[in-house]
């Protein structure tokens, strides 16, 4: 993904970077199958923001 050039060596990620991509992915990849609890808490704030809000 990142070259130098032709000849050059693979650039390599750091760890930190590496690790909030796979974070990322896993959550994706979490909420799309199961969406449901994102869903609920949703719901169950949705009234409560409707007060506030003029």
């Amino acid at each position: 993904m990142y070259f130098e050039g032709e000849t050059e060596k693979r650039v390599k990620e750091p760890a930190s970077i590496v690790g909030v991509m796979i974070f990322s992915i896993i959550f994706m990849v979490t909420i799309g199958v199961y969406p449901e609890p994102i869903i609920q808490f949703v719901e169950m704030v949705t009234p409560s923001m409707s007060s506030v809000m003029p």
